[in-house]
């Protein structure tokens, strides 16, 4: 994986086609660097289909991130807490037998994607992707509540794909339905947010206030 911006697309663009294809194999995905919902991503198997997913992915961020496609399942785990984290159970995006990539099409117009919550993994596979999932969301200072998309591969080996830290919230999200699957409902789940989010303004006027007298 690596990242291209838009001035080195533009100045460089034999260059960035020929890193592709030598450190990457086909299918490649080309996405914009800050978007959701799979808005502006596109799966690549040809030189002339890279070209057409970086004009794509352009026009909705000035960096676009390159990525190597695998075969693997796409999971999911939520994480809400500031401190002390809490993780839901594992769900699964299941793709249709044959299907490639879901975009956003598939998953808002047609509403093709499906999710499976729980998703059917063992204990070690469930612990190992909230593993991930944990120290990930660690890893990047997160707090109050985000999202996991992970894959796992046949073998069991896990990646993380990414974090989403202001994911969709409407009941039937796939944020709000792992917490309910994990024994949190939806108004639980939004008192316990607001709970959160108070206890770190909380903290913020503490460290004003520590600040303010030094």
């Amino acid at each position: 994986m690596f990242s291209v911006t838009e001035k080195e697309w533009e100045e460089e663009t034999g260059v960035v086609l020929d890193k592709c294809e030598s450190e990457l194999t086909y299918p490649i995905y080309i996405k914009p660097a800050n978007m959701g919902s799979s808005i502006g991503i596109t799966e690549a198997n040809s030189r002339e289909e890279l070209v057409e997913g970086f004009n794509k992915a352009l026009r909705y961020d000035r960096r676009v991130v390159v990525e190597q496609g695998i075969e693997a399942r796409e999971l999911n785990v939520s994480i809400i807490g500031n401190t002390e984290l809490k993780v839901s159970v594992v769900g699964e995006l299941v793709k249709e037998k044959g299907h490639g990539f879901y975009d956003y099409e598939d998953k808002y117009v047609k509403r093709s994607a499906k999710q499976q919550y729980p998703a059917e993994v063992t204990e070690k596979e469930k612990a190992l992707l909230q593993e991930y999932s944990l120290k990930g969301f660690q890893a990047i200072d997160g707090n109050g509540m985000g999202r996991a998309d992970l894959f796992m591969t046949e073998d069991g080996k896990v990646y993380l794909n990414e974090f989403n830290l202001i994911p969709g919230f409407f009941s039937k999200s796939i944020f709000a339905r792992l917490w309910e699957h994990s024994g949190l409902s939806y108004t639980e789940l939004m008192e316990e947010l607001i709970r959160l989010g108070i206890e770190q303004y909380e903290a913020k006027k503490r460290k004003d206030k520590q600040v303010e007298t030094v």
